[in-house]
């Protein structure tokens, strides 16, 4: 069952399941969450900077400006 969890088959058959981690586990998981997401802001960043926004004109986008 566990191998068919993995692989993202579903056994939960409509019911609640509860799932244990190690607290080194989880906080590696969160972690690894929180660098991708750092990853993809700077991503993001380089490309609305490349198109040519500035800090001043997503102001004026998140103002309801534009």
């Amino acid at each position: 069952m566990w191998d068919a969890v993995r692989h993202g088959d579903d056994y939960r058959q409509n019911r609640d399941v509860a799932v244990v981690v190690s607290s080194t586990d989880c906080q590696r998981l969160m972690r690894s969450d929180v660098e991708e997401f750092q990853r993809f802001c700077n991503r993001i960043s380089e490309t609305v900077k490349m198109c040519g926004m500035t800090e001043e004109t997503l102001d004026k986008v998140l103002l309801g400006q534009d």
